[in-house]
């Protein structure tokens, strides 16, 4: 019976470990400035879809006002309305979208949705496979 107990015990601890660690990580990734996200995601789209120097600089105009507009809402939501902020977060992914599609050819959004689709696939099939 002891050793059950200590093994619950030591489980426990572990899965506690593994949440704080994990908690710890997202705050660090969410310490990023909206400049620094913006700067990031503009340049690998730059790379990725061969964005001219005007597309560069509307993109990453684009993602700058969405990252801020995003810090924002979250810093101004409290715990109760996280369904209001889970719709206005996809509001604002609506909007990102469609300015990119007003930004980018056709051809680039094309690729861009691809990439993206296959990104969702494989962290999909991550999330899939580690739960």
């Amino acid at each position: 019976m002891k050793a059950t107990a200590s093994k619950i015990s030591l489980f426990l601890i572990i899965c506690l470990l593994f949440t704080v660690n994990s908690g710890f990580s997202q705050d660090i990734a969410n310490k990023k400035t909206p400049e620094e996200k913006a700067s990031k995601i503009t340049e690998k789209m730059t790379e990725k879809l061969k964005l001219d120097d005007t597309q560069r600089m509307k993109v990453h105009d684009l993602f700058l006002s969405h990252f801020t507009d995003m810090k924002a809402l979250r810093e101004s939501t409290s715990e109760t309305d996280k369904s209001l902020l889970k719709d206005k977060i996809k509001s604002g992914r609506k909007e990102m979208k469609a300015g990119l599609k007003n930004i980018l050819t056709d051809e680039q959004f094309k690729l861009l949705k691809h990439k993206m689709h296959h990104r969702d696939c494989r962290h999909h099939l991550h999330h899939k496979h580690h739960n």
